[in-house]
């Protein structure tokens, strides 16, 4: 398993699909049957990935939006973008 960083980008595999309901949103991917549930927080992250940016960029968006300390907030998103990863929800874009 490769550990994506802050440097790397990731893209959504064609057989992942997402919806968003009340502020949360469920990631599925219809290959595999492998979903994941994420609350407001990680919602936000879900959107940001989506730009195609790195995660770098991902998470300066975030620590503009959130009034948190930038480390918890880096260690907190690669931690799901790495669950996500292994879980073939996200890919390292090549």
């Amino acid at each position: 398993m490769i550990d994506l960083t802050l440097t790397d980008r990731v893209v959504i595999p064609d057989a992942v699909v997402s919806r968003e309901l009340e502020g949360e949103t469920v990631v599925l991917n219809l290959e595999t049957g492998i979903y994941f549930g994420l609350d407001e927080v990680a919602t936000e992250i879900w959107k940001a990935l989506q730009s195609g940016g790195s995660l770098q960029e991902a998470c300066d968006a975030l620590h503009g939006a959130y009034d948190v300390d930038p480390l918890v907030l880096r260690d907190d998103l690669l931690h799901l973008v790495n669950q996500m990863a292994a879980k073939g929800l996200v890919q390292a874009a090549s």
